[in-house]
């Protein structure tokens, strides 16, 4: 009488967020794997439900054409979904402390990654002072009881404190100093620069722009001009400026 063949099938748990994979985990290998009675060779996570799997490994040797089974279940565990909220969401150094919550529900663990080099664990809400101005990558991973991991990243930006400077004059003689006429803004994102002649009268318009002091490409004369300077800080907040500037050739 001949023996029947001794088969093994190992398999894991596994996740909902976990990647599909090809069925070769029974030994002797080359038989034919069932999920729930249904023939196939790929175990495709995202097309079956959480929960208990059942799967079964046929394998018939080639050499006695004897044939054996086994049967194992695969649970798939349901992932979390890491969120986390922080607070304010626009910022500058005067004031860059962050606070951090945790909006996962369910979870067992959790690292934060704070992108300054801060790595925190198994807190749920805390401040946080950033050191200096910068974009910051936060890293949120979190794990639930069945050591299934999600996570997720959001930016935080600190901005330099808000601070406008303007010229009283410019010379634009081809000279390489002073040749335009701009604002400078440390902690503002855009704005839009006017300039008027001694009579009120528009003679330049341009967002972030910078005039040369041409109008129509021919070169102004020597004097007095007007400008206003409309500014929108990081929070969007709009700040006006108007002053005369002198242009010297």
């Amino acid at each position: 009488m001949n023996q029947l063949p001794k088969l093994s099938l190992d398999l894991i748990d596994v996740c909902t967020e976990s990647p599909s994979f090809t069925l070769n985990q029974g030994t002797p290998q080359g038989g034919d794997y069932f999920i729930n009675d249904i023939q196939s060779t790929i175990f495709d996570i995202k097309e079956l439900a959480a929960g208990p799997q059942s799967i079964s490994y046929y394998y018939t040797d080639t050499v006695n054409n004897c044939s054996n089974h086994i049967q194992r279940t695969i649970n798939i565990n349901p992932s979390p979904i890491a969120k986390f909220a922080f607070s304010p969401e626009f910022s500058n150094l005067d004031n860059p402390n962050i606070f951090f919550g945790n909006t996962t529900l369910d979870i067992d663990s959790n690292v934060w990654n704070l992108g300054d080099g801060t790595i925190f664990s198994d807190s749920l809400e805390f401040w946080h002072s950033y050191p200096d101005t910068g974009t910051y990558q936060i890293i949120y991973t979190v794990r639930n009881q069945f050591n299934c991991f999600d996570s997720t990243t959001h930016t935080v930006i600190i901005h330099p404190v808000y601070q406008f400077f303007i010229p009283s004059a410019f010379s634009p003689n081809q000279d390489g100093d002073n040749e335009l006429f701009y604002p400078v803004i440390i902690g503002g994102n855009d704005y839009t620069l006017y300039i008027y002649s001694r009579w009120g009268e528009l003679i330049y318009e341009e967002f972030n722009g910078a005039w040369d002091g041409k109008v129509n490409n021919r070169n102004s004369i020597n004097g007095v001009y007007g400008y206003t300077v409309i500014v929108h800080d990081f929070k969007d907040k709009v700040f006006k400026y108007t002053g005369i500037l002198s242009l010297l050739r």
